[in-house]
């Protein structure tokens, strides 16, 4: 959608209809976005159109004689003044674009181009700045709530040219009187206020849930820490004879204290800051219901204000301070600007977890030293001990043949025999830790 708002009275018909017809040009195209009309961007910087379209913006002009001002300060002074728009991001002057409508283009060094190619010239130029659709959308709505009635253009129109006039005829010295100017627009009405008013009174409320919440889960993690530390300390009541173990567990006793204390002083800092942010929202509120009262206080009727004469055309340039930013005449003040979202401190909460992670390291550190240096060295007493492989190996190498299994035939007398038993020793009896070589009867069957 395009959206078509003017900025100050047209100077003749001519005017007038010209940007009627290139609004509709541009509609017959499908474009959308802006289209504003006679802006004063700065002291001498009048614009007769600006197109703010997503991605770009072009400043349009019908054809001019020579002598008009040079198209690097109107972009420059345009750029400065979009910059005033919170709506809008900033724009830089060399990326504004600008057309001359028309065939005599003589004056200036925009291009020239007629109504019926200017809207696909303005497709083919680059989108380069950062205005989205839904931004501009935004910012039409914001100038559209400010924009007057056309009637007070027609009145502003006449009432200038009578004030020049006025001025002519040298009465200029003549104060701007309630019989000779304009009542002042009526104050902004106490709903603004009182809505920004349960904003904050909200946004307070969110504010006390999420701490109450990190407030909770801060003393679990607390009284978790409690009941380790007391059961340390049993363990370390329960086994005072074993010098290492009682060692780990000090080592782990006063990590967990130190860890106790970090985590009480994040405590301390968090409420700290809550109640920091709490006196700046009473505070803030506190405020915002004294403008309330004053509001509701003041008389109903207003006395009008005097109002200065518009600056003539002959006026000096010093006589007039250059708008930065304008906006429709009749628009209402700047609504106050949202206080800042609280933020969880993450610095905060990594040194949190880095310290815990250095602290459960040292402790495993420990625990795997003190349980390594608790294991002397048991194993080489039974190393003299055959296994039962070497058994197996001298069973095999001392293995029977087929002679040997064969029974001696001998004959021996009695008497002989008996002293040879008498003589024949006793057969050794090998020990547990002794490996004796030996041979072993074979199976029956074999």
């Amino acid at each position: 959608m395009l959206h078509r708002l003017t900025f100050a009275p047209f100077p003749d018909a001519a005017a007038a209809t010209w940007f009627a017809d290139l609004g509709d040009a541009l509609e017959a195209d499908g474009t959308t976005g802006l289209l504003l009309a006679n802006l004063t961007v700065s002291e001498g910087q009048a614009l007769a159109a600006v197109a703010v379209l997503p991605g770009r913006v072009v400043v349009l002009q019908p054809a001019a004689p020579a002598g008009t001002t040079a198209p690097k300060q109107q972009t420059t002074a345009l750029a400065t003044w979009l910059g005033t728009w919170p709506e809008l991001p900033p724009v830089p002057a060399a990326a504004i674009a600008g057309f001359v409508i028309g065939a005599d283009a003589a004056g200036t060094a925009w291009p020239a181009t007629t109504l019926d190619a200017l809207p696909r010239q303005l497709r083919e130029l680059p989108q380069t700045l950062p205005l989205p659709a839904a931004a501009l959308e935004s910012w039409a709505s914001s100038l559209i709530d400010d924009e007057e009635d056309p009637e007070t253009y027609r009145t502003g129109f006449w009432e200038q040219k009578a004030r020049q006039l006025w001025s002519w005829l040298g009465a200029a010295d003549v104060p701007a009187d309630p019989p000779y100017g304009v009542a002042p627009p009526a104050p902004a009405p106490a709903t603004d206020t009182a809505a920004e008013q349960r904003r904050l009174e909200q946004l307070r409320q969110q504010l006390f849930a999420e701490l109450e919440q990190q407030r909770l889960q801060m003393e679990a993690r607390e009284e978790a820490r409690e009941q380790s530390i007391a059961q340390l300390q049993q363990q370390l009541a329960a086994t005072p004879t074993a010098a290492a173990e009682v060692a780990a567990l000090q080592a782990r006793l006063a990590a967990e204290t130190q860890e106790k204390n970090a985590l009480a002083a994040a405590i301390t800092a968090s409420r700290q800051e809550a109640e920091a942010r709490n006196r700046e929202l009473e505070a803030r509120m506190q405020q915002l219901g004294r403008q309330v009262e004053q509001l509701q206080t003041r008389p109903a009727t207003a006395g009008p204000a005097a109002t200065v004469p518009a600056p003539t055309p002959g006026a000096s340039p010093a006589s007039a301070a250059p708008p930065m930013r304008q906006r429709p005449a009749g628009g209402t003040p700047a609504r106050p600007r949202a206080a800042a979202p609280w933020r969880l401190q993450w610095p905060r909460v990594a040194l949190v977890l880095g310290l815990l992670a250095g602290i459960g390291a040292g402790g495993w550190a420990v625990q795997h030293y003190a349980g390594s240096a608790a294991r002397p060295a048991q194993a080489p007493a039974r190393q003299d001990r055959p296994t039962d492989n070497e058994v197996d190996e001298n069973l095999e190498a001392a293995a029977p043949t087929l002679f040997d299994i064969q029974p001696d035939t001998i004959r021996v007398e009695a008497d002989k025999a008996d002293s040879a038993a008498e003589i024949a020793p006793e057969p050794a009896v090998p020990e547990p830790g002794e490996t004796m070589d030996s041979v072993t009867a074979p199976a029956e069957g074999i």
